[in-house]
Order: structure tokens, then sequence, then C-alpha cells
């Protein structure tokens, strides 16, 4: 049963003025990502995301927005089933094939909603996708970071119907063989040195047909 503040608010603040004023402060509300909005309630006793949402999503007036989720400075690692090789090459290529090296990168990743989440799911659905490019990438056989990327991107797609179109920006953080010749040893492909060069963006969106 509704709360009497809850059915005062929708009778008073929302209802009787959904066309005119109502809509403008609806679009106040979504402009300024007030708390009513992002929290999804009506003084925490009611969904009230739902219906604000529902409006905004089909009135010509904010039919055009969209909802974007989205990650940033997810530090992913993986120590097998990564190379580089194969690549264009020319007189100025220095990096070096190889079909065993260290994978990883600080990943950035917005997604588009072609229809958003209710407010009691959007938590479940975004720990989902987080979830699924973290399986995606430690398990894909990556060629490459391009390879890899797509691989996300189209998982996402084919497990999330409500997922537009995801972006990833994936910086290479690169990984390379230390150099135990110093002290009379050999390498053998165990002890890596992390450094800030040579330094690539790899960046792309995919998107449903």
């Amino acid at each position: 049963m509704l709360s009497p503040e809850t059915v005062r608010e929708l009778r008073d603040a929302w209802l009787p003025n959904m066309t005119g004023p109502g809509l403008d402060r609806l679009i106040d509300l979504l402009d300024n990502r007030s708390p009513l909005l992002v929290h999804g309630c009506f003084t925490k006793s009611l969904p009230m995301g739902c219906l604000a949402t529902h409006v905004a999503w089909n009135h010509p007036a904010t039919e055009h927005l969209t909802v974007e989720a989205g990650i940033k400075d997810l530090l992913i690692l993986k120590t097998t089933d990564s190379g580089f090789e194969n690549y264009i090459r020319d007189p100025y290529t220095t990096l070096k094939a190889t079909s065993d090296r260290i994978f990883a990168t600080q990943c950035e990743v917005a997604w588009i909603y072609s229809s958003p989440p209710p407010d009691p799911e959007a938590e479940a659905a975004y720990a989902s996708i987080r979830l699924n490019l973290l399986k995606t990438f430690a398990g894909h056989k990556s060629l490459s970071v391009q390879h890899t990327l797509y691989a996300m991107g189209e998982n996402i797609l084919k497990d999330f119907p409500a997922v537009k179109e995801i972006t990833l920006r994936m910086p290479n953080k690169h990984h390379i063989p230390f150099n135990m010749e110093p002290f009379g040893l050999e390498n053998g492909n165990e002890i890596f040195m992390a450094t800030d060069e040579p330094y690539g963006l790899i960046t792309g969106t995919v998107v449903r047909d």
C-alpha cells in the first residue's frame, strides 16, 4: 500500500502536470541527474524511476535521450593465450613478433542501452556485464588487442539484448622480458618488467546491425 506521502506526491507534483510544467520538471530532473531519478523512488517507498523513465523514453521532447553506463580504470592482465605476430612490417618496425606474451590493459568501457533496465535491476545488469567482459578477456585466445576487444564487445551484444552498442578503450600495458644476461642468467620468458613504452591505445565500438 502506498504511503500518504507517496500518494500526495503523485497527485500534486506529477500526474496533474505531466504535460507542460510536468514535462519541464522531468527534463530538469534528467538534466541535473536528480537523486529522485537516479535512485528511482518517491520518498524511498515507491519505484518512481519507472514512471519517469517511461514518460521520458516515449515523449517526443525527450525520446532522443540515451542511457549510458560504463566502467573506468579496469586493470586486467592475462599471462597465457596471448600473442601478436604476422602483422604488417616496414623498415621502421621495431616490435618483435611473439606467440606468447603478457596481455595487460587498463580498460575503459561504455555501453548504451536501447531500453534501460528498471532501477531495481540496473545494478545487477552492470555486474553481469562486468563479469561477462572479464570472462571473455580471460578465456579468449587473443591474437591481438584488437581481436580481444572485438570479442568482448561482440559477447556483450549477444548476451545482453538491451545493449545496442559498446565502446572499449584498451591502452597497452606492456610487460617485456627482463634482461638477466648481466647476472649470467637466462630469462626463459618467466621474469617481466612493466614499461610505458612503446605506447598504444586501441579503441573500438561494436554496434548492432
